[in-house]
Formats: structure tokens, C-alpha cells, sequence
């Protein structure tokens, strides 16, 4: 009987001893751990873009004309910008200057826009109907995303006797929607400009 309960308490001592032995070499492997990480050293990008819409249908142009046109600036970008539209228009010669064929006309009341926000600008070149978003004096902030209507008409201002005397491609309107990031230079309108066409603005 003896025997019996000697085994036994050797069987049952063999058991735990294993059980206890496990079980520290279970904490002692789950004592050690390891990690390795590595970054990826990424920046802020800089998206600079414009869309231009509202293009409309060409139509016979005669004097006094008067057509409908709403360009709309969107700023596409993630950066603020300043932004200008500018008319490209033909031109015809008197005995004293070089006169554009059209004029453009604001609606500064239109609810289509911010008309009353955009401002001429006047440059050296007759053929150019530049206008600013912003006054005379500083241009205004356009955010990403912003989208900028300059709701107006195109007026042909020539009389019937330089009509006579022009052709189709002297009726063809280009518009242009130009941005210039705000760390340009000036804010002021013509200077923002010429800094826009010294680093290769259309």
C-alpha cells in the first residue's frame, strides 16, 4: 500500500513539478518582447490650380452689341491665391490710339456673383480687358474650393464705319483666368499681374 502512495505522490509530484515548470518558462518567454518602426517622412503638398467655366456660343456680332458672359473662377488648389479674368479681344486703329472692338460691362448688382468685388485694371496693351478680384488699391483673398462669378456683358463699341472694316477673327473673344499665390510680391492689382506674366504667365 505503501508502495502505492509513493508512486502515486511521485506521479502527482512529477505532474505539478511539470505544470510549475511550464508555466515559468511561459513567463519567462513572455517576459521578452521586440519591436522595430521606421517613419515616413512625409510633407505638406502644394496643389496650385484654377478651373475657368462658363463659356457661352458665339453669336453675330454687330455695333452696340451686347452678349452675355459670366466667367467662373474656381480655386481647385489646396493654397490661397489671387485671381484675375482677362478679356483678349481684337482691336482697331483711329488717327489718335488703338481702340479695343468690345468693352466688358460689370453688373455689379447681378446676384449671379460678387460683381462689386471685381475691378478693372488697366494695362498697355488695348487688346486686354483685365479685371481683379479686388479693389483698386489690394486684391482679395480667393480660399480653396472658393468658386468667383464676374457677371457682366461683352458691348461691341465700334460704330458702323470701323465695322466695315473688320473681319471674323477680329470679333473672337479669348478669356483667361489667371492666379498668383500669395506669397507674390505685391497685392496690389497691376503689380501682382506683372509679377504673374515675369514667371511665365499666359
Amino acid at each position: 500500500m505503501t508502495n502505492k502512495l509513493n508512486k502515486r505522490a511521485v506521479k502527482y509530484g512529477t505532474a505539478i513539478g511539470l505544470f510549475l515548470g511550464a508555466a515559468i518558462l511561459a513567463f519567462a518567454i513572455s517576459s521578452y518582447f521586440s519591436s522595430k518602426n521606421f517613419e515616413i517622412d512625409n510633407t505638406i503638398g502644394h496643389v496650385f490650380s484654377v478651373n475657368l467655366t462658363g463659356q457661352v456660343a458665339g453669336t453675330e456680332i454687330t455695333p452696340g452689341s451686347e452678349q452675355t458672359v459670366n466667367p467662373v473662377m474656381t480655386n481647385t488648389g489646396t493654397e490661397e491665391m489671387y485671381v484675375f479674368v482677362r478679356f483678349n479681344v481684337g482691336t482697331y486703329t483711329t488717327s489718335n490710339a488703338t481702340e479695343p472692338v468690345y468693352t466688358y460691362v460689370v453688373d455689379t448688382e447681378s446676384n449671379v456673383g460678387a460683381g462689386a468685388a471685381w475691378t478693372r485694371v488697366s494695362t498697355e496693351n488695348p487688346g486686354e480687358l483685365l479685371f481683379a478680384y479686388g479693389s483698386e488699391g489690394e486684391l482679395l483673398l480667393v480660399q480653396p474650393g472658393a468658386a468667383l462669378t464676374l457677371p457682366g456683358k461683352l458691348v461691341a463699341t465700334s460704330d458702323n464705319t470701323v465695322f466695315s472694316g473688320l473681319s471674323d477673327s477680329d470679333m473672337k473673344v479669348t478669356v483667361t483666368g489667371c492666379a498668383i499665390g500669395t506669397d507674390n510680391e505685391s497685392s496690389e492689382p497691376i503689380e501682382a499681374y506683372g509679377h504673374y506674366l515675369s514667371l511665365g504667365g499666359e
